[in-house]
């Protein structure tokens, strides 16, 4: 039992560096509860909120220059994995059911997800 939604806590969203940043957009975690429920399987986020530090430090592993208007800096974000079911799958499932209403990135082992409208739509590999 989540305290933010039957499955989601707050927990789950917060920077990784132990900042404390951790709101999370409501849309998002309609969205997210949305596809829990579809595929009645465990979402688990792997990265939502990050302050700048971590933000710059995320990208630096990756070996790429941070991207300043991130949806990750505005607690508009999420990357995601659901539990049995592969990243492709559950990007199709978003893009079919909420559309330019959420930007979807496709990468290898997760999805990104994020609650700017204006279906922005990119694969990270």
């Amino acid at each position: 039992m989540g305290d933010l939604t039957n499955n989601f806590s707050r927990h789950e969203f917060a920077c990784e560096c132990g900042c404390g940043k951790g709101a999370v957009d409501y849309f998002l975690l309609t969205v997210l509860q949305d596809l829990r429920d579809h595929f009645n399987a465990e979402v688990t986020v792997s990265g939502g909120n990050r302050c700048w530090k971590h933000h710059i430090e995320v990208y630096k592993s990756l070996g790429k220059f941070p991207i300043k208007n991130s949806a990750h800096l505005i607690s508009m974000a999420a990357d995601i994995k659901v539990n049995g079911v592969s990243p492709r799958s559950v990007y199709k499932y978003l893009d079919k059911r909420w559309g330019d209403k959420v930007c979807l990135g496709l990468y290898y082992s997760f999805v990104h997800v994020d609650s700017r409208s204006f279906g922005y739509r990119w694969k990270g590999f």
